[in-house]
C-alpha cells in the first residue's frame, strides 16, 4: 500500500483540470466518509457484542450521517490539496484503509459467515492408550454445514496420510479383523446427504438409512467404504462440538466436558441412528440399482478383492449418476444393474 501512496500521486504530478481535480477529491473523499461511516456503524459492536442491544436502531442512522459529514468535508479538503499539488489527499485515503484491513484479518470470518479453527487433541483409543492429532474445521459460523475438515496423525501414528473431508469425524479406530485404521465421521446438514445419496448400513437385514460416512487406510490413502459391523457401537472420541472452542489443545477430559450433553448418535455409531432427511425423487431408483449391484455380487461369487472395489465404487457414486456407467468403467461389468 505504501508504494501506491507514491506511485499513485506522481502521476497526477502535471497540471490537472478542475473537473479531473473535483472527481478524484470526490472519489477520494467517499473512501475516507465510507470507512468512517462502517466504523460509526459498526465500531461499538465490534468492541463489545453487547453494545448491539444498546445501539440498536440508533446505529443506522448515525454511521450515514457520519459517513456523509466526513465524505463533505474530506473532498473539499482534498480538493485544495490536489490543487496545491499535495500528496495528503492519498496518504489520509490509505491511511484510513489500513483499519480495514486490521478488522477484516481480527474478524473478517464472522463477517463472511465462516469460521475456521486449527487444535491439537488427544485421542482415547480401544485399547485405553491416547495419541495427539491434528485437527482443522472450516464451517459456517453457526456450525450449521460443514465445509472442509481435516485430522493429521503424528509420533506413533505419523505414516498414516492425512484425512480430509467436508465432514465431522466421529471416531477413530483400529479395526483389529483387517488391521486397517478406520475413521467414521457424521454431518448436521441434509444438503450432504441429498448430494452424495443417504448412506445405508448393508449389514442389517433391512439396510437402515445412516448418516455416517466411513473412511479406511488403504494403499497410503483414505478410502470412503461401506459402513462395516465393526464401527457399530464404536465410541466418541474425536471432538464434535467445537463451536465455543477457546483452546489450542483438548485433551480427553476436555473433549468429554465439551460432549456431554450431545445426542446419542454423537455419542457412538449407530446403527439406526435418530432424524433423517428427506428423500430425493431420485434416491429410491438409486437404492434399488444399488440393491441389485450387492445382490450380483452374492451370485457371482466375488471375490473379497471385487467386492471391496464394487463397495467402493458404490458409496462414492452420487445420487443422479449411472452406476452401470461406473462400474462398466471400472471392468466390473458382471455386477452392474
Amino acid at each position: 500500500m505504501l508504494p501506491l501512496l507514491v506511485v499513485v500521486p506522481s502521476l497526477y504530478d502535471q497540471p490537472m483540470s478542475k473537473v479531473t481535480r473535483a472527481l478524484l477529491a470526490t472519489l477520494l473523499g467517499a473512501i475516507v466518509g465510507a470507512v468512517a461511516g462502517a466504523f460509526a456503524l459498526l465500531g461499538p459492536v465490534l468492541i463489545e457484542p453487547s453494545f448491539m442491544l444498546i445501539w440498536g436502531w440508533v446505529m443506522f442512522f448515525v454511521g450515514p450521517a457520519v459517513g456523509a459529514t466526513v465524505w463533505v468535508v474530506a473532498t473539499r479538503s482534498f480538493n485544495a490539496g490536489l490543487a496545491k499539488g499535495s500528496v495528503a489527499p492519498w496518504v489520509v485515503t490509505g491511511l484510513s484503509l489500513l483499519p480495514v484491513i486490521g478488522v477484516w484479518l481480527s474478524v473478517g470470518e464472522e463477517l463472511t459467515g465462516v469460521a475456521t479453527r486449527r487444535w491439537t487433541e488427544d485421542v482415547r483409543l480401544a485399547d485405553g492408550s491416547e495419541v495427539i492429532v491434528e485437527r482443522y474445521t472450516r464451517t459456517e459460523y453457526s456450525g450449521i454445514r460443514e465445509l472442509d475438515a481435516s485430522v493429521k496423525f503424528t509420533a506413533e501414528l505419523g505414516y498414516l496420510p492425512e484425512w480430509r473431508g467436508p465432514f465431522k469425524p466421529l471416531v477413530l479406530y483400529r479395526d483389529e479383523t483387517s488391521g486397517e485404521w478406520v475413521i467414521v465421521a457424521t454431518t448436521s446438514t441434509c444438503e450432504l446427504l441429498q448430494q452424495r445419496g443417504p448412506p445405508r448400513y448393508w449389514f442389517a437385514s433391512d439396510r437402515p438409512v445412516t448418516r455416517y460416512f466411513e473412511f479406511r487406510s488403504r494403499h497410503a490413502r483414505w478410502t470412503q467404504t461401506p459402513l462395516y459391523a465393526a464401527s457399530i457401537g464404536q465410541r466418541a472420541n474425536l471432538l464434535t462440538q467445537f463451536d465455543e472452542l477457546d483452546t489450542s489443545h483438548i485433551t480427553v477430559a476436555a473433549r468429554e466436558r465439551l460432549q456431554r450433553d450431545v445426542g446419542p448418535d454423537y455419542k457412538s455409531v449407530m446403527e439406526r441412528p435418530q432424524g433423517g432427511c428427506m428423500l430425493t425423487t431420485g434416491t429410491r431408483a438409486f437404492w434399488e440399482a444399488e440393491d441389485r449391484v450387492l445382490a450380483a455380487l452374492d451370485r457371482e461369487n466375488a471375490t473379497a478383492e471385487q467386492r471391496a472395489q464394487v463397495e467402493e465404487l458404490l458409496v462414492a457414486t452420487p445420487v443422479g449418476e449411472s452406476l452401470y456407467r461406473r462400474l462398466t468403467a471400472a471392468g466390473l461389468a458382471q455386477f452392474a444393474p
